[in-house]
């Protein structure tokens, strides 16, 4: 009798061990999958961020060249609207883009132009 009530013991002590590692892995699995969304998010910001400061750099360029047109001023608020699409403070809904995940656009284009 004793024999069997140290084998469920054992075996109690065994899947408790068992749960502990399991919620641990999950807990690391969590942890994990939110430093990638994190990461995803700020590299948006960071490639929002460059966008504005590009547009920016060439609205001076082209004011400066006084080739600052209708037609580009139209472009240049275009891409403007992306890069505020893009940025995860903003996320500035879009026409075109709505749809379209943010992260998975962003890999799937940069890695067939690569």
């Amino acid at each position: 009798m004793d024999y069997k009530k140290e084998l469920k013991r054992g075996w109690a002590v065994q899947a408790a061990k068992r749960k502990i590692k399991e919620d641990h892995d999950a807990r690391c699995y969590e942890e994990a999958k939110d430093l990638v969304g994190l990461l995803l998010k700020y590299n948006r910001w960071q490639q929002s961020r460059q966008i504005s400061e590009y547009m920016l750099a060439l609205e001076n360029k082209t004011r400066n060249e006084n080739k600052y047109t209708e037609e580009f001023k139209n472009w240049l608020t275009r891409a403007q609207e992306k890069a505020d699409w893009l940025d995860p403070l903003i996320e500035r809904p879009d026409l075109w883009l709505g749809d379209f995940d943010h992260d998975q656009i962003i890999n799937k284009l940069t890695t067939t132009n690569s």
